[in-house]
Formats: C-alpha cells, sequence, structure tokens
C-alpha cells in the first residue's frame, strides 16, 4: 500500500513537471498556465515527491525530486534573468503606484482613494477604473492631470494620473479582444520628462491575444526614447516564454524581488502577475506591495524609482 501511494504521487509530480517542460518546445496558450506557475509548482513538486520518498523509498521518485529541484532552479534563473539590484545611487526619487483595483469594487471606492492619496505617488497608473466612479473627483483634485475615464476615452478602465503635466499622451488598443488598455505619456517631471506606459493584458489562455498584445507594446516602444516605466496588470509571471521574450525586445528591467498580487488568499506566497518595468537610465530604489487590497483581486504595487545624477 505505502509503495503503491508513493509511486502514484511521484507519477502525478512526474506529469505536472511534464506540462512545466513544454515550455521549452511550445508556448501554445493551452500550456501557458503552468509556464507562469513554473517555479511554484516545481517548488510544490519538490515538497510532495520528498513527502513520496518518504512514506516508501523508490528510484522513479529519487529521479522525478531530482527533476524538480533542477526545474526550480531554472525558475528562480528566469526570475533574475531581466532583473536589476536596488540602487541608492544619488539622483532623484520620483514614486509610482500601480493597481487593478477591480471594477465592481464600488463598496470599497473610499478606502482605494484614500490609500492612493495617502502614498504620496507623483504617478498612479489604475487599472478597472470604473470601481472607483464615485469618488474620482477627489482623485482628480490631487491629481489634475490625467488620461482615461474622461480624457481621451469614453470608458473608465484603464487610467494614468499624474501630479505634472503629461505630453504626448496616447491611448491604444493592442489587440481585438480589450480596447484602451495601453496608455503612453510622457510626464514632465521635475527631474526631466519620463515616459510612462501603462498597460492591462489579456489573460494568456485565451488563445495568442497575451502574446499579440505584448508584440504591440514592443512596436510602441521601439519609437519612445529616453527613460521609460511600464506598470500595469499583466495577468502573467516575468518567467512566462512570451514575456521574457518582450523584457529582451524592449530592454526593460524588473526589480531583483517582484511583490506576489495575485491570489490575494496566498499572500506573499503568491505569483508576482502585476509589475513594474523600468528602462535605463531608471533605477528601483524600493518597490512594495499595498498592504491592504481592499476588495480588489490584485495587490496593487507602489515603486520609489530614480534618475542617477548626471
Amino acid at each position: 500500500m505505502r509503495h503503491h501511494l508513493s509511486f502514484s504521487i511521484s507519477l502525478i509530480t512526474a506529469l505536472v513537471l511534464l506540462l512545466i517542460t513544454t515550455r521549452f518546445v511550445t508556448d501554445i496558450f493551452l500550456v501557458t498556465i503552468f509556464h507562469n506557475l513554473h517555479l511554484h509548482l516545481a517548488i510544490i513538486a519538490v515538497i510532495s515527491v520528498s513527502v513520496a520518498l518518504l512514506i516508501r523509498f523508490n528510484i522513479f521518485g529519487v529521479i522525478v525530486l531530482v527533476a524538480a529541484i533542477a526545474l526550480s532552479v531554472h525558475g528562480y534563473m528566469l526570475s533574475q534573468r531581466y532583473a536589476v539590484e536596488f540602487s541608492q545611487a544619488p539622483g532623484q526619487t520620483f514614486r509610482l503606484l500601480s493597481f487593478n483595483v477591480l471594477g465592481t469594487n464600488f463598496e470599497h471606492a473610499k478606502d482605494i482613494v484614500d490609500e492612493i492619496i495617502a502614498s504620496k505617488a507623483d504617478v498612479v497608473n489604475i487599472m478597472e477604473a470604473r470601481g472607483l466612479t464615485s469618488d474620482l473627483p477627489r482623485l482628480f483634485a490631487v491629481y489634475p492631470y490625467r488620461i482615461g475615464c474622461g480624457e481621451q476615452t469614453k470608458s473608465c478602465d484603464l487610467m494614468m494620473l499624474s501630479r505634472f503635466p503629461m505630453k504626448n499622451g496616447t491611448v491604444q488598443s493592442l489587440s481585438s479582444f480589450a480596447y484602451h488598455r495601453f496608455i503612453t505619456a510622457r510626464v514632465q517631471l521635475p527631474v526631466g520628462d519620463v515616459n510612462v506606459a501603462a498597460i492591462h493584458l489579456t489573460k494568456p489562455y485565451f488563445d495568442s491575444y497575451h502574446d499579440e498584445e505584448l508584440q504591440g507594446a514592443v512596436r510602441m516602444f521601439s519609437r519612445l526614447t529616453g527613460p521609460l516605466i511600464l506598470s500595469g496588470d499583466f495577468n502573467a509571471s516575468s518567467i512566462s516564454p512570451d514575456m521574457l521574450e518582450f523584457l529582451k525586445q524592449t530592454g526593460l528591467k524588473a526589480a531583483t524581488r517582484q511583490p506576489a498580487t495575485w491570489p490575494i488568499i496566498a499572500g506573499s506566497l503568491g505569483v508576482p502577475i502585476d509589475h513594474i518595468y523600468i528602462r535605463a537610465p531608471l533605477v528601483f530604489r524600493h518597490i512594495q506591495r499595498i498592504a491592504d487590497n481592499h476588495g480588489s483581486n490584485h495587490y496593487g504595487l507602489v515603486a520609489d524609482l530614480g534618475i542617477p545624477a548626471p
């Protein structure tokens, strides 16, 4: 009985690992969930097959354990491929907040707006902003410059807010699946102009839309010169194949430690699917998750970013 249980756990674990390894041969949307959860699933596999070996030693389980450890290491290495360390180099610092507030989250609108204002962020990117409809006037009083929710769009979905003037603002649809979920603008910060972009991508298991939208963003960024910040809800981890290719093509970097933002119930053990990426000469000074999700199905992120002194 113990032998059968141990072997069964090892076999199921091996099948999960096999699905992870499909990333080496295909990025078809049917298996992207396993690619996005690569690191988490590999670590769980190490734990589960270790339990199996404690129940009853078997050679197959040992092989699976070695494979699980190897994939765990590989997943971590992927997470650091396009990551940069935090820097306290001399220069000016500004703050960006990014938060998918959930479009039906009307009852927590006041608390979310209080959180945004209290953050003292210079630039705020909000996804599914219609959830804040009742309290938007308070936000507009603090952030006089905006794109979205009546400014260049009729809908209230993706929105960019700024304490400072913005120019060359654009709102685009990256695919036919979702509209007006990509905003770019040049924010005139006291330290100089910085390109800021906000994005909300389609879930990666909805056909090939996710990759199509990323490639649309690549084309747009190729026309932007100078410092660049991109934040939003990518519905994917940075280690999925299309995200890695996106970072490679754009030169964008993640922080070496990316806070988990989803699912809420998992807390710090969740998956980073909301991101803040930067392009040189910008640096990360600090990044953290908003402590309270305020009824959203995502945690928000706040980052202090710097432009090093010449």
